[in-house]
């Protein structure tokens, strides 16, 4: 019987395992989980962070305490639409892009400064897309 001390181990520990299961706390998508992108606009590529969930967009760049040179954030939305933006618990100014589906700049709101909020720029013009970047990263097209 002292042989099998590690059997009634093995069984408790498996237990304590289906009880736990349960209540381990499901992460939330991070915005930097989803930066593998690449995306072009007016023949300047960058690397982008793809916000295409409600939680990856509601967080967007808040709380980032800056943006590397050459990235930037991709909000992808199902539906074309107008959609707002504001600068709630930033800390650097941006660009924010709009574009359609055809992937061409629709409506640009430049130098939008960190201390905006609760301020919320919007395009006039439908769009999928909404990019964020670093101010001038993206040269406008004449």
């Amino acid at each position: 019987m002292k042989k099998f001390w590690w059997f009634g181990l093995v069984i408790v520990a498996g237990i304590a395992v289906v009880f736990a299961i349960p209540h381990i706390k499901h992460r939330e998508p991070r915005w930097d989980d989803a930066c593998a992108q690449e995306f072009t606009l007016h023949q300047k590529s960058i690397h982008v962070c793809v916000a295409n969930t409600e939680a990856l967009r509601e967080q967007g760049l808040s709380n980032t305490p800056s943006l590397a040179a050459g990235k930037g954030m991709l909000f992808e939305f199902k539906e074309v639409g107008q959609y707002g933006f504001w600068m709630k618990d930033m800390k650097y100014p941006i660009d924010i892009i709009w574009i359609d589906e055809n992937l061409h700049e629709v409506f640009r709101a430049s130098s939008v400064p960190a201390d905006s909020y609760p301020k919320v720029f919007s395009s006039p013009v439908p769009a999928k897309y909404v990019l964020e970047t670093n101010l001038g990263e993206i040269p406008i097209q004449k």
